[in-house]
Order: structure tokens, then sequence, then C-alpha cells
């Protein structure tokens, strides 16, 4: 994939929005970009219509943004496609990406361009922070995401996790356009994780990566319990495929320590229903009613614990499924000594 020619004046940021029927999020999304653009010295945004059906392109072309927009179109092709398309219509040195769920904060734009002046080349992720409606009502399983994203920012800042490119989410990060196309944007064929494929890549090029916990974007969207959960099984089964393509340093190691750093209950219950489809789901129909009994009753600990164990074991479930089934697994988490000898 060619990089497109860019210009040496401005604009110093290009902003990418895919967007799919979210009119009126994306909105404040370019709102709050046009409330921003005096943060750096020239801006510009690339909005790509993912095949919407409701009004997006009417309701982008009635208003005066304020801003140097660009709107471009496409039938459904998916997020890979829709911010390829947009990097080559941008004419910056620089790609921010953002989701059209994503409401830039004060600093936004500063911040990701800050990382770029300090570190010419680095790959720089922001912060997703929860919504600043204060109407907002996240469902549970979005509330144990939130709690999720602010604890692997601390546990980077304080040096308790890597920042890699398993790290990259495509909702908020930034990097020069010369990088992006060197590695050669989104892979298009990737049906999903596309973003950690994206920093996998990234990676193995050898780019470095920065926390940017100052370029905060507020994310409004909520998916549903059950895209939640597709998500999480999505994760496992890629994760999965990158340990058998050895794209990334997994190995069967690495998988049975990830198991058994999990609270012992879960891994228990684990053990026990995977590989066993109804009492898998009765289980987590189980799980389920005590999520919801604790977030009624606000008790938010067990609410997160709850929806942490679904997340975990829908993960174990889709890795499990990658690798053949979770008998492999089993023989190694019940008898350490037989990992040791086959290391």
């Amino acid at each position: 994939m060619n990089a497109p020619p860019i210009p040496a004046v401005s604009p110093a940021i290009s902003v990418v929005i895919p967007t799919h029927n979210r009119a009126r999020s994306l909105g404040h999304v370019l709102e709050a970009l046009s409330a921003l653009q005096h943060e750096i010295e020239g801006l510009e945004v690339v909005v790509v219509d993912d095949g919407s059906t409701d009004d997006t392109l009417a309701y982008l072309d009635g208003r005066d943004w304020s801003l140097d927009l660009k709107v471009l179109s496409q039938a459904q092709s998916g997020v890979a496609v829709a911010r390829n398309q947009g990097a080559r219509t941008a004419t910056a040195p620089v790609l921010v990406f953002i989701d059209d769920d994503v409401t830039p904060a004060a600093g936004f734009l500063a911040a990701h361009a800050r990382v770029h002046d300090d570190t010419p080349g680095a790959v720089s992720i922001g912060r997703l922070a929860p919504s600043d409606d204060p109407d907002a009502q996240p469902p549970g399983w979005w509330r144990w995401l939130e709690w999720q994203f602010e604890k692997q920012y601390a546990d980077i800042e304080s040096g308790e996790r890597t920042l890699d490119g398993i790290s990259l989410y495509s909702g908020n990060f930034s990097l020069p356009a010369d990088l992006f196309w060197q590695v050669g944007g989104f892979d298009e064929t990737v049906r999903y994780c596309e973003d950690a494929e994206l920093g996998l890549r990234l990676e193995q090029a050898g780019a470095s990566f920065r926390l940017a916990t100052s370029a905060t974007g507020h994310h409004s969207g909520y998916r549903s319990f059950q895209s939640w959960r597709d998500a999480a099984y999505r994760g496992g089964f890629w994760d999965s495929e990158q340990m058998l393509k050895m794209r990334k340093v997994y190995s069967l190691g690495d998988l049975v320590k990830g198991f058994q750093n999990r609270h012992r209950v879960l891994r228990v219950v684990a053990d026990a229903v995977l590989g066993r489809p109804r009492l898998y789901n009765l289980t987590i129909k189980a799980m389920r009613s005590v999520a919801f009994s604790a977030g009624l009753l606000r008790l938010r600990s067990l609410e997160r614990y709850a929806y942490g164990g679904i997340y975990d074991l829908t993960y174990w479930h889709g890795l499990c499924d990658g690798l053949g089934g979770f008998s492999l697994l089993q023989r190694y988490i019940r008898d350490p000594r037989k990992l040791e000898a086959a290391a």
C-alpha cells in the first residue's frame, strides 16, 4: 500500500474519524475538535462515512463546523478500510485516529502533538475516559471496562505493565503518517482486533509507544452485553491465532501463567466449565445474575468481580477454541512440572 504525498506546509495534524450511523455522537466529536483547534498550528479533520443508513451525510453537510473538514463516503466495508481511506486523504505529517463516540477533552490535540515533538517517530496512545455527560448511565459491564482501562493506565505509569503494540486501541491514538504507511496501514483483511494487529506490526518495525493520559477522549458509546462478550471471545481467539502464527512471543507458558494469575475461584470455575457448553452457559447466566443484583445494590466491587469473571471466562473460551480445546491447557495447569519439561 503506497503512502499518499504529504505537503510540507500545515496542517500539523489530521484527525481521521470512521463513522457508521452515529450522526449526533459524531457531531459532539466535531464540535469538541472545533473548540480545541487553537491548541496546534493547523488542524484537518477527515470523516469517512462507512455506509451509514441514517442521516449522517445530510447532517454533516447541513452545518458549518468551523473546521477544515473533509467528508468521504464508502459502501460499508469496515473500520480498517474506512481508516485507511481517511489516512490516504489526510495531508498532515501526523495522523490522529479517534472513534465517532470519543469526544476529545481540553488538551487533547496539544498532548498528542507534544509526544511527537518530544519523541519523533513514536506512537502516542491517548486515554479513553468515561463519558463526561453527568446523565450518562453506563451498564455494569461497561463500568467494569471503564475501571479496567483506568487500572491499565495506572499499571503502565507505575511500570507494572508494559506499553507495547497489544496496547494499541484505535479509539484514541496518533502516529507519524510516514510510519503508518511504512507498515502498510490497517490490514483490511483482518476481521477483528485490527488495531492490535497494527500495533504488532508497528512494534516489529521498531516503533516506540508513549502513553499520553492528557490526550483524553470521553467514550460514550456503550456496547450491549452480547457485543461486549463477543469482543472478549474474539480477543481470546485472536490471541490464540497470534501464538500459532508466532506473531508475538506468546507461548503455552505465557497462557498458563496468565490463567494461574487469576483468582483461585475463577480458575476452579474455568477448569470445571470450559469444554462443557451447557455448564459454561449456565455459569455465565448465574454470574450475570450476581453482577446485575450487585449493580442494583451498588455493590461495585462485587459487580466488577462478577463482570470481570464473565469477561475472563469468555476470553478463555475464545482462546481455547482457537487452540483446539481446553484439554491441552488443563494438562499443564494441573501439573506445572509437565510445562517445565516441555520448555
